[in-house]
């Protein structure tokens, strides 16, 4: 009986060690609309981050043409990234909204190529596949970003 005992013991903390990484994302959504309904429930995923860096920053991103280069810090390789478009730093009196922010790279003719647009409040995480980030506010407003990035 002890030895029975003392493999499901074994076993569960196995199972623990694993589901517990560096890194855990929870996530899930819900879409309704014209009587479509799609609906994808909250699961937690981890991963063990095999480098250290690690950058939470605020930048303010501009409406530069070219979008401003994204200060990655110590992170050294493509890793996740989380970004929120924290708003305009002053707000447009005349009630047009000019405070998206779009974060991209540089395509191979030295553009910007947008890949993420956020609106005030809005939220992106996703795993990057380059630490050339770029971002630029749409409109007329600087807008101020907030993220953290990490090394894979």
């Amino acid at each position: 009986m002890k030895r029975i005992v003392l493999t499901v013991c074994a076993v569960a903390g196995l199972a623990v060690a694993v589901v517990a990484g560096d890194l855990s994302i929870s996530q899930g959504w819900k879409y309704t609309k014209n009587g479509q309904v799609r609906y994808l429930p909250p699961a937690e995923v981890s991963w063990n981050l095999t480098g250290n860096g690690k950058l939470d920053n605020v930048q303010l991103v501009s409406t530069n043409i070219l979008g401003d280069a994204l200060v990655v810090g110590g992170v050294t390789t493509a890793g996740f990234f989380q970004g929120l478009n924290m708003g305009p730093v002053s707000v447009n009196t005349n009630g047009v909204q000019t405070n998206r922010v779009q974060i991209g790279a540089l395509d191979s003719g030295g553009l910007f190529l947008p890949l993420l647009n956020l609106d005030t409040n809005q939220a992106a995480m996703t795993w990057l596949d380059t630490i050339a980030l770029r971002a630029r506010a749409t409109g007329t407003n600087s807008v101020q970003l907030g993220y953290t990035i990490t090394d894979r």
